[in-house]
């Protein structure tokens, strides 16, 4: 009996850091996977934020776009039917290419875009 239990206090130190180990590593191995699956996730999000400035800025500069090309309409109807040059025809679709350049600037300025 006596050699029974000695056999069993020899076996059960190397056993049990085994096991340890095991449980050791097993942690380990799954304190580094969830630091790679959070790093992911972070590098995810900032990709995700840069897409979306990247998308927002092009909205801006779109709504510019609109809003410059307006601006100009409106002014070159204003003095084609009501200026000096009102003996001048109208013509759809046309512009004045300073106020156009002059108010998409300002329009830049005041979305933070310039």
């Amino acid at each position: 009996m006596k050699n029974i239990i000695d056999n069993i206090n020899k076996l059960s130190l190397p056993a049990v850091i085994l096991i340890a180990s095991f449980m050791l590593g097993g942690f380990y191995f799954l304190s580094q996977v969830v630091e790679q699956r959070m790093e992911l996730n972070e590098r995810k999000r900032v990709e995700d934020d840069v897409e979306f400035k990247k998308t927002l800025v092009t909205l801006k500069k779109s709504a510019c776009v609109d809003e410059a090309e307006q601006s100009a309409v409106d002014l070159y109807k204003q003095i084609c039917e009501d200026g000096p040059y009102s003996v001048m025809p109208c013509v759809e679709g046309r512009y004045l290419t300073s106020n156009y350049d002059s108010a998409y600037e300002r329009c830049l300025s005041r979305e933070g875009l310039k």
